[in-house]
């Protein structure tokens, strides 16, 4: 798994990339309720935790193109 940080509309977001069963990347936006200005490394810091965090969750299943039956069983 991977995060990075990225700048929008004046405030700093985490962005982790998870990947579903065909391997494909499926970008998921965490906001930080940081500025900008002065806040890089709090920033870095919860980017850090994020990724701990979320670590064991790198498979996406596609839950759109599964059958009723299919679903159920996997939940």
């Amino acid at each position: 798994m991977t995060g990075s940080l990225q700048i929008k509309k004046g405030y700093y977001y985490v962005v982790l990339n998870f990947y579903d069963e065909n391997n494909k990347r499926k970008p998921k936006w965490f906001p930080t309720g940081l500025i900008v200005r002065n806040n890089k490394k709090r920033a870095e810091a919860i980017r850090n935790d994020l990724v701990s965090e979320y670590t064991g969750y790198e498979i996406i299943k596609d839950y759109a193109n599964m059958t009723v039956g299919n679903y159920i069983s996997s939940w």
